[in-house]
């Protein structure tokens, strides 16, 4: 992802977009903030931001036009934010913020300002600011004639600022020929001057034809706007000082607007009325516990992902890229990266499309592209596709090359349970001519794990072999499967199981069960309709009264496997499926296998589809538990034996004896039985290991790819009792002196 890549994304977040009262105001005022301040008790914090964001403030708030009020998406419901009268209290009551004196001298420019009212002040406060020293031409002798003949501007308040910004000034009480104003370095024309520039003014950087001079345009009748233009003509006035463009990143007000959504909120409610003239404590807080803090953050409920690092996923995609380019130091977000699912929830309810899945899998890549991809991370489900690549692929092919149709059923369904495989098989070669049946892996870890080279690779033999299958129709029983395919094969090629059996009949006919169940879709499934409503109408059909998921089709939720966060995350997973678990109001049914393991495992009664379909009348199955890793692997050799050889091998876990505790602490650790056995059949023909004093428990280890494996065991009869089992990637190199 590089930088122009990381902006494009980041541009599409809209949760830093300004809230609709901030977009309204021409100064940028942080109304939300300022709320938020003062809802929390922070008056210091609340009065920092007034001064900060809005001009000779005690004036502006008492007389503002408040453009925020039409634009508060409070105001549809009942009485807008009262943010002057707040912007009051906070000026009132909050300490004045330490300022750090400056040494710096005044700037030497020669600069004039010229006539009279709020953008003549807001100028001249932002001059002194700078550390300019204006000329100050008053035709009129006062610099705030008009606020006088307001009635709600205190005369004391109004001196006391005119005293503060012309102290030390040089203030002339005429009005200056354009030709006197040719000697200074830069002049600012405000509208109160009866001086008129008589060429034409830019719009946004008020530049005339004359280099250094700008000139304001007659009163707009908006405080807040006369304020901002005031500062406005002394940022262009700097500028030109500097030799800097005018224009650069300047925007009409017209085209400053956020892309924020309106909060729902129908419930009405007033503003607060002061009882004296401004707020007290209470009704401040009150009032500004109101608002609403508009925001986005529409994604934030739906991702647990998003909620487990915070902030918005603005803030993910700079954290990936800053995390990718790094030289020197440590890569404090990796696990971040690996820790996002990918299923594209985001994107479905995000108003502009961001997806931050794809932003993790694009780093991923860049990751394993560089070297800095974490092996722990994907480790198991990596040496997992392996297996069913290289030990557990198989093909049936009754016609001998040149099927109708070929069933992919995944390598997840048969590790579940073998016999969805075969009576799936079955069901298919009963009701369609010519079926093959493929048992293996689409490369999916690979390519969630950031190895898109080594996905390619699976892939494009997948597609070599199925061409020279004859290029047969596809039936897939995996929705990761299904939509990886999709993306090679032509249009039509693959259908999924489900869509199969809806078309041509139930496996088994009657009622399996009157129980109501709740459906969930796998997120790989989000936008299949067909399929979803393929295993609804199955169901019914079956007899079962369905409830549906609370995020259920489009915007269905991930159960933790996705995006392989089951390994690199195994906590976030874990809540994941709770998640799923919790909010489903009865036992669940899932068209994926993986969804099924996962939610199994909380504990929650699950069934997958193919349990009920291919049940008897009236003899709906118990919903087993998790089987484990182990048993998946033992469960994939099963029917590749079955399938093949019509033998059943021996479980390696028919060798082994341990305590069950100890058992799930390896099934965490994801240390396979085969492998621990694999390891004490090496150190029992020769291999290293050694062997604890007065005992016969022996420790010893083998190199598995990248993994070193030890294993410490005892014999006890025909097996081996098992007392603990580890692995590290360290290398262990011996020294010969």
């Amino acid at each position: 992802m590089d930088n122009r890549r990381m902006r494009e994304l980041e541009e599409m977040c809209i949760q830093e977009d300004p809230p609709f009262c901030q977009a309204a105001c021409p100064l940028g005022m942080d109304g939300r903030g300022l709320c938020s301040d003062l809802a929390a008790g922070t008056v210091d914090k609340a009065r920092a931001k007034v001064e900060e964001g809005i001009p000779v403030p005690l004036l502006l708030c008492r007389i503002c036009d408040e453009p925020c009020k039409t634009a508060c998406p409070k105001g549809r419901s009942g009485d807008a934010i009262s943010m002057a009268l707040l912007e009051r209290y906070s000026l009132e009551n909050g300490k004045t913020p330490r300022k750090r004196p400056s040494f710096l001298p005044p700037r030497t420019d020669r600069i004039a300002l010229v006539g009279s009212g709020l953008a003549a002040m807001a100028a001249m406060e932002s001059l002194r600011a700078k550390r300019y020293l204006p000329r100050v031409y008053i035709p009129d002798g006062d610099l705030a004639a008009r606020l006088r003949e307001d009635d709600r501007m205190p005369r004391d308040l109004l001196d006391e600022t005119l005293e503060r910004l012309l102290e030390g000034l040089n203030v002339v009480a005429e009005s200056p020929s354009l030709e006197e104003l040719s000697e200074f370095d830069g002049v600012v024309i405000a509208d109160g001057s009866p001086l008129r520039y008589p060429g034409p003014t830019d719009d946004v950087t008020f530049a005339t034809e004359v280099a250094g001079l700008f000139s304001l345009p007659l009163p707009s009748g908006s405080p807040s706007t006369e304020a901002r233009r005031g500062l406005e003509a002394v940022l262009s006035l700097e500028r030109h000082l500097q030799g800097a463009s005018l224009e650069s990143e300047r925007t009409k007000k017209a085209d400053r607007n956020t892309r924020l959504r309106a909060p729902e909120d129908d419930t009405p409610s007033e503003a607060i009325v002061p009882r004296g003239g401004t707020y007290s404590s209470e009704e401040a807080t009150a009032e500004a516990a109101r608002c609403l803090t508009c925001q986005c953050l529409i994604c934030h409920p739906w991702c647990l992902y998003l909620q487990e690092y915070g902030g918005s996923p603005r803030k993910y995609i700079r954290t990936y890229h800053n995390n990718l380019i790094i030289n020197k130091g440590n890569r404090t977000a990796n696990r971040m990266i690996d820790s996002c699912s990918l299923c594209g929830l985001c994107a479905e309810v995000c108003p502009t499309g961001l997806d931050v899945g794809q932003a993790s899998l694009e780093s991923r890549r860049k990751m394993v592209d560089t070297g800095h991809m974490p092996p722990s991370h994907h480790d198991y489900p990596l040496r997992d596709m392996a297996s069913a690549l290289e030990e557990t692929d198989f093909l049936l092919d009754p016609t001998g090359g040149s099927p109708e149709w070929l069933f992919f059923p995944g390598c997840q369904l048969g590790a579940s349970e073998p016999r969805w495989v075969t009576e799936s098989y079955r069901y298919l070669t009963d009701r369609l001519e010519s079926v093959a049946l493929w048992v293996s892996c689409c490369g999916a870890p690979a390519r969630w794990g950031g190895r898109e080279a080594l996905y390619m690779d699976v892939m494009d033999l997948w597609i070599e072999r199925w061409e020279e299958l004859g290029r047969p129709k596809v039936v897939t029983a995996c929705s990761t499967c299904h939509g990886l395919l999709k993306e090679r094969l032509p249009e039509d090629t693959a259908v999924t199981l489900w869509e199969t059996m809806d078309k041509l009949g139930l496996p088994e006919e009657g009622d399996v069960s009157a129980e109501t169940v709740t459906v969930s879709d796998p997120c790989t499934a989000r936008d299949d309709r067909t399929a979803q409503e393929a295993v609804r109408n199955l169901l019914r059909r079956r007899g079962l009264a369905l409830e549906e998921h609370p995020r259920s089709g489009r915007t269905t939720e991930c159960c933790g496997f996705g995006g392989l966060v089951f390994s690199a995350n195994p906590d976030l997973a874990k809540r994941s499926a709770a998640r799923r678990v919790q909010e489903a109001g009865h036992p669940m049914v899932v068209s994926c296998a993986m969804c099924r393991e996962l939610y199994a495992r909380t504990g929650h009664p699950t069934w997958h589809i193919l349990e009920l379909l291919l049940s008897p009348e009236g003899k709906a199955p118990s919903p087993r538990p998790f089987p484990g890793w182990s048993a998946r692997r033992e469960n994939r050799k099963k029917l590749k034996a079955e399938m093949t050889s019509g033998t059943t091998p021996k479980k390696p876990s028919e060798s082994l004896v341990m305590d069950e505790e100890l058992r799930q602490n390896l099934d965490d650790r994801w240390i396979i039985e085969e492998e621990i056995l694999k390891v004490i059949e090496e150190a029992q023909s020769g291999g290293p290991r050694l062997r604890r004093k007065d005992s016969d428990v022996y420790l010893a280890y083998s190199v598995l790819g990248q993994r070193t494996l030890w294993v410490e065991y005892s014999p006890e009869g025909n097996r081996w009792r098992i007392h603990d089992s580890y692995s590290h990637r360290m290398t262990i190199q011996e020294v010969t002196r």
